[in-house]
């Protein structure tokens, strides 16, 4: 199931522990394991269930130790696929055996176009902390919820 929050700000504060009370209060959606990711105006944690990938690798928020950041609830169900196409015409090195990741480098090489090709439910957040670019994205069917607020 999965669950995820965050906050992105050019010009307000960011409070942690008003975060913190949102994600321990999201606990049940993912069990087994929660992390938290923060820097000079974001914040995100994460709440995983562990199904297609059990390895701690494919913990979340998911970065690959560049900009980029991934905040993914849900299932890619043509994953596998799309993974081979980033292997064979981008030379993509996978870590993982997980969608998450795939649904990482998909991102960060074709950027927001890529989410058409997408099938399956999902939610996502992804972050770039250099040119602080947010994509937010959902499956066309609203199965998997994400709430948002811009103020």
């Amino acid at each position: 199931m999965c669950g995820f929050v965050g906050s992105v700000s050019e010009s307000e504060p960011i409070n942690p522990s008003t975060h913190l009370q949102s994600l321990k209060r999201i606990s049940h959606r993912g069990p087994d394991s929660a992390n938290v990711v923060s820097g000079p105006g974001f914040w995100m944690g994460f709440n995983r269930l562990s199904i297609i990938d059990l390895d701690s690798r494919s913990d979340q928020p998911f970065s690959k130790g560049g900009d980029d950041i991934l905040l993914f609830n849900g299932e890619i169900y043509n994953y596998k696929e799309i993974r081979s196409k980033l292997a064979s015409k981008h030379s993509v090195r996978f870590k993982t055996k997980s969608d998450t990741e795939v649904v990482y480098e998909a991102l960060r090489i074709h950027g927001k176009s890529v989410i058409s090709e997408f099938r399956g439910m999902f939610s996502i957040c992804f972050y770039n902390k250099e040119n602080t670019k947010l994509i937010l994205a959902r499956d066309p069917y609203g199965i998997k919820p994400l709430y948002y607020s811009q103020n």
